[in-house]
């Protein structure tokens, strides 16, 4: 049986809707761009056999809709725009065996479109989300249509801009407690537009100290610049009360346009923002 798919292999194959999953059961290797822009191609089976999906894999396959592993997937990573602009895929569900994924993984970058709802295996052991993995820059969106999602315990690091331009429908957003640092513009919104969160939790263990941290060396504390968006008066942000003394600073480690400032009120060992 198959076990090797080269890189560009189907690219641009626009008649092709699927793929025999019976063929594909021992693949081990898939090559980057294999299928993209298959404007036709609709579902894809994932066999246990494959550890890796490749670079930009389905990028552009705008009416891919459905995603699936076997009993037992062996996907340990998701790379670099593997479902950009995959604008019918709706949901996905994250195997536990995936480690890391990388920038651009789910950017739909149409307002309109893309990946509505992700969820994570039980047992999750995914430790790494790089730039952009459901946000996009200047000139593009992030995955507007997503609605609240529960990150895995397990994950430890976070790339900048995570969710940039992804005005989500998120109620409640909670940082898992292994984070260590909060990124660069993780929720950071062109045009100032107010996010729809009522409640956000981060983790106690981020810092005001200085010191190293988890792939990112030595940094003067636990948050870069732009980390909490522009919520509405209605909301709250609950920090680690040991972050307290970064409230009273002005170098911008707060969106510009977040609309509630510190009040001091002690809610457990958080402070309410």
């Amino acid at each position: 049986s198959l076990t090797d798919i080269g890189a560009n292999a189907f690219r641009s194959c626009v008649n092709l809707t699927t793929l025999n999953t019976q063929i594909m059961s021992n693949l081990t290797n898939i090559g980057s761009y294999a299928f993209t822009s298959c404007d036709n191609l609709t579902t894809f089976f994932i066999p246990d056999s494959l550890a890796t999906i490749p670079d930009d894999m389905f990028n552009f396959c705008k009416n891919l809709t459905n995603v699936t592993f076997g009993q037992n997937p062996g996907i340990k990573m998701i790379g670099n725009n593997v479902f950009y602009r995959c604008w019918a895929l709706s949901q996905f569900n994250v195997p536990s065996s995936v480690v890391s994924i990388r920038q651009y993984a789910f950017t739909p970058y149409d307002i309109s479109k893309g990946v509505s709802k992700i969820t994570f295996g039980g047992g999750s052991r995914l430790s790494s989300l790089g730039d952009y993995v459901f946000g996009h820059g200047d000139g593009g969106f992030g995955a507007m249509n997503l609605t609240n999602i529960v990150l895995p315990s397990n994950l430890k690091f976070t790339g900048i801009n995570l969710f940039r331009n992804a005005r989500s429908n998120f109620d409640i957003f909670v940082f898992p407690s292994k984070i260590d640092y909060i990124s660069h513009a993780i929720f950071y919104q062109e045009g100032y537009t107010y996010w729809s969160f009522q409640r956000m939790y981060f983790p106690i263990s981020i810092t005001a100290l200085d010191g190293p941290r988890k792939h990112r060396g030595w940094v003067d504390n636990g948050m870069d610049t732009h980390c909490i968006p522009a919520i509405n008066n209605s909301a709250a942000a609950y920090m680690p009360s040991h972050m307290q003394s970064l409230f009273n600073t002005t170098d911008n480690r707060f969106h510009l346009y977040f609309s509630n400032t510190p009040t001091g009120s002690v809610y457990a060992s958080y402070y309410k923002v």
